[in-house]
């Protein structure tokens, strides 16, 4: 979309109902998808009346097309246009029927490079004032609004505002990659994106550690476990199977004879248990041992 507004070109508007469309056949946050698109129509129309941007291409009636033609993809899918009444439960009463941790509000501690990006997009939208770009202004606000509400919005949130978050940084530091030799700007483009990917690794939750040693070759045995697998066959189990939410689709397919309860995330148990089986997944003796 950003595309579409600085290209003055239409074929991303096209592409966006497709998009959607395959997308909300593998997951409900398609609406999401459809939301920017909507969000888009707004802005273009706001341009158009308000801010007087001549001659304002794609036009106001083609973004409007385009946001209908995506809301319209939502459903095609089985389950139609259910996605909708599933992401307003989620965002708005979830919570009155169990409280489920992704829908809480994120924290600087297991959130901070979210809190950071609302910091800075901020700053980058006061700076630029009634030049800003009326579309992700108006993505910042309603996403970042969602995610303050909800931590499952903060991924969403990234994907919009991180593009112009870069785009005003650049603009930034334009003034002085002028005044830096070509070496040094070369050197800068080599360690920076690294440097970052340190950065990002060293906010999230888990120690960095962890990270590196769960890098192997094959199947990770933590998400796909064969052998488990194997066991229950060779013992002749079979009937009804509790299985955690990222392994029933495996369970599925490797125990046909079995029948999976599929989502098993409701808090059944007191919160300690959480945190042991989080701690059972660092070491294999710490697996064994729980």
């Amino acid at each position: 979309f950003t595309h579409a507004r600085a290209s003055r070109r239409t074929w991303p508007l096209i592409v966006a109902p497709v998009v959607v469309a395959v997308w909300s056949n593998f997951h409900a946050g398609a609406v999401f998808g459809a939301g920017v698109t909507g969000l888009g129509a707004l802005a273009a129309w706001f341009d158009d009346y308000l801010r007087k941007v001549e001659p304002l291409k794609p036009s106001p009636v083609a973004w409007t097309l385009a946001a209908a033609a995506t809301f319209v993809a939502l459903g095609a899918n089985p389950n139609g246009y259910s996605e909708l009444s599933y992401a307003v439960f989620h965002l708005s009463s979830v919570n009155d029927v169990v409280t489920l941790g992704e829908f809480g509000t994120p924290t600087l501690r297991t959130h901070g490079a979210f809190w950071i990006l609302v910091g800075v997009g901020s700053i980058g939208l006061l700076q630029r004032g009634r030049h800003a770009d009326a579309h992700h202004a108006l993505a910042f606000v309603a996403f970042g609004g969602l995610a303050a509400r909800a931590m499952y919005v903060a991924p969403m949130f990234s994907i919009v505002a991180v593009p112009p978050i870069a785009a005003w940084i650049a603009e930034q530091f334009r003034p002085l990659g002028a005044r830096l030799s070509r070496p040094s700007v070369l050197a800068l483009s080599l360690l920076l994106p690294p440097a970052t990917g340190v950065a990002a690794l060293a906010l999230a939750p888990e120690r960095l550690t962890h990270f590196a040693s769960r890098v192997s070759l094959g199947a990770d045995p933590f998400r796909v476990p064969e052998r488990g697998a194997a066991v229950v066959k060779a013992l002749g189990i079979s009937g009804r199977c509790f299985a955690s939410w990222d392994v029933s689709g495996f369970a599925e397919w490797a125990l046909p004879e079995s029948s999976v309860f599929v989502d098993p995330r409701l808090l059944a148990y007191p919160p300690e248990v959480f945190a042991q089986l989080a701690a059972a997944d660092e070491t294999q003796e710490r697996f064994d041992a729980l």
